[in-house]
């Protein structure tokens, strides 16, 4: 099916995305309970709806996922799973609370700007694309790998990286790629 609905007092905890392209979590109480909803399967699925209410983590652990929605404020990201396969956020949301990376082979699209409120966790590799900017606003703990492929990075905290981290800029030839430090930073 092409979407899929669920009452707002019941929501699943995992989708499968094979075999599906949309699904609406929002609707103010869903994901209130706080549980993580996490998509599987090495296909596609499509968040969107409003998710002002989800209250949970939105993890990815195959496949790619699309957030697109503008009402994403309270919403937490998990990029985790076997370091062999790979996984594609494509970023159409706001702001999010936090973003943990805990394996390798990640993939953030931005085709909106993406502001980080808390902190950017986990060991794994991260690699940034899209023309639009990833600001990191809160001290961080990512001890892992963070590519700049495409666009720019704002770290607009003292420490948004572990001391442990890498940042490596692997954008192709002739691509401007921009790390921008706040006042302070």
């Amino acid at each position: 099916p092409n979407s899929i609905s669920h009452s707002p007092g019941n929501p699943p905890n995992n989708f499968q995305g094979d075999a599906m392209d949309k699904e609406t979590l929002g609707g103010g109480r869903r994901g209130a309970d706080g549980r993580a909803r996490v998509k599987t399967g090495t296909g596609g699925l499509t968040v969107s709806g409003d998710l002002s209410g989800f209250a949970g983590t939105l993890g990815l652990n195959n496949g790619s996922l699309t957030v697109d929605n503008a009402n994403t404020v309270g919403l937490a990201l998990s990029l985790a799973g076997n370091s062999a396969d790979s996984r594609a956020l494509t970023w159409k949301g706001d702001s999010v609370r936090s973003l943990n990376v805990q394996s390798d082979n990640n993939k953030l699209i931005l085709e909106r700007d993406l502001a980080l409120s808390g902190a950017l966790s986990g060991f794994g590799s991260l690699e940034k694309s899209g023309t639009r900017l990833l600001s990191l606003n809160a001290a961080g703990t990512f001890s892992g790998t963070l590519s700049l492929k495409q666009g720019n990075i704002l770290f607009n905290a003292s420490s948004p990286l572990a001391g442990a981290a890498t940042l490596a800029f692997a954008g192709p030839a002739g691509e401007t790629l921009t790390l921008d430090l706040a006042d302070g930073v």
